[in-house]
């Protein structure tokens, strides 16, 4: 189990404006994401992405959970692997906590109390019934990292997961974090918001360049915002 990525180049190809497309039919120019970029990851480490929105955190993250594809290099991952994003436009709104939890879980295979359990392990449990429209910011990032615990993956990739989250929350998060860890577990997490008592290492994208890779400390003294 591992997470390997290789002189990795994301390349986007954005349209033009309407306006100037019907003009001439041009394409704007390329945008690159990631610019070759390398690391490995194993198992038992919990690694922080950091730098600046557009820096390429997140296309990194869907990179390697098979959602971006590949300009150049490779990303591989030795295990199953679940993304984690704090974005309730990924629910099904009308649909409570629980009855979201279950349908993506009959899609991933989990069993059906492991939503209930998922829940309560991100400290949901109490708004279960809640529809997802009705949860705040950080109980959707939380729901979030419970959808992404379904099945029990082998590594974790989380977006901005403790985005909106309380004192308490978070607290409940690096527990069950450093649990999963302890299990052999890869993490990979972009945050803004580190937390030193969580983070082992950190990553740190700029540009879709990694400008430093080392003890998370390190990393956030090296890293300019």
């Amino acid at each position: 189990m591992s997470v390997e990525v290789e002189a990795l180049r994301v390349t986007f190809r954005p349209l033009a404006s309407p306006w100037a497309w019907r003009r001439s039919g041009l394409f704007a120019p390329p945008i690159e994401a990631l610019r070759g970029i390398s690391f490995t990851v194993r198992p038992g480490e919990i690694v922080a992405l950091l730098g600046p929105n557009g820096a390429g955190k997140s296309t990194l993250l869907r990179a390697l959970a098979g959602l971006n594809t590949p300009s150049g290099g490779a990303a591989r991952v030795q295990g199953r692997v679940a993304l984690g994003i704090a974005d309730g436009r990924s629910f099904y709104l009308r649909l409570s906590a629980l009855e979201n939890l279950r349908l993506f879980g009959a899609l991933c295979g989990a069993g059906r109390g492991e939503a209930a359990r998922a829940l309560a392990r991100v400290g949901l449990a109490a708004e279960a019934l809640t529809p997802a429209r009705a949860l705040s910011t950080g109980q959707l990032a939380l729901l979030g990292l419970a959808r992404a615990l379904l099945g029990a993956p082998d590594v974790l990739l989380l977006d901005e997961i403790s985005r909106g989250v309380d004192h308490a929350g978070r607290a409940r998060l690096r527990a069950l974090l450093q649990d999963e860890a302890a299990q052999a577990r890869i993490i990979l997490a972009a945050t803004h918001q580190p937390d030193e008592a969580l983070f082992q290492r950190g990553i740190v994208l700029q540009g879709g360049l990694i400008t430093l890779d080392g003890p998370l400390r390190a990393a956030l003294e090296g890293y300019q915002p």
